[in-house]
This record gives C-alpha cells, sequence and structure tokens, in this order.
C-alpha cells in the first residue's frame, strides 16, 4: 500500500544520511515520559502492567528514543543517530 511504500522510501533515505533504525518498545513509564519533556496526560495506561517501567502505551516515540541514544552512548558509542517509524497511542478522545 501507499503508506508502506512512503515509509519504505523514508527509512531508506535517512539510512543513506547515515541514521539507524531504532525499534523501541511500545510501553514507557511517566518517569521515561517526563525525561523526554512530555507530560504523560494523554498516554494509554496500562491496567494492570508488569511493572511501573510498562506502565502506560507510549504517546511518542521520543521516550524510547532517547532511551535508546543514551543506552548506546553509556557503551561507548561515538555518535547515534536513530530514527523509528512506529506506533503511538493516545487517550484523547477514547471512550
Amino acid at each position: 500500500d501507499l503508506r508502506h511504500d512512503r515509509a519504505e522510501v523514508l527509512r531508506s533515505r535517512l539510512r543513506g544520511q547515515g541514521f539507524s533504525e531504532a525499534r523501541t518498545s511500545h510501553f514507557v513509564s511517566a518517569d521515561a515520559l517526563a525525561r523526554a519533556g512530555v507530560d504523560g496526560l494523554s498516554a494509554v495506561a496500562i491496567r494492570n502492567p508488569l511493572g511501573a517501567e510498562q506502565a502506560l502505551l507510549r504517546p511518542v516515540l521520543r521516550a524510547g528514543l532517547l532511551a535508546a541514544m543514551a543506552h548506546n552512548l553509556r557503551h561507548g558509542a561515538d555518535g547515534v543517530r536513530l530514527f523509528e517509524l512506529g506506533r503511538v497511542f493516545s487517550a484523547e478522545g477514547a471512550s
């Protein structure tokens, strides 16, 4: 489909620019959102999470990307250039 084709073109262009694709968890913590500068008010809460680190469905990709970048830098990466194309979730408008 057209959306898939556009995503593949974007992935190819970003990889050509030296970026690596990240695939982060759909689950985040309120703390991770706060570190990413996101208030989390629109995040979807998990009714029975396995732990506080997986209590919310991600409303933005930024929190996971920042965590992945920090992990890479802590483990000696000279520079980190990441992107992610993925699903985000919002409680806004949900009934």
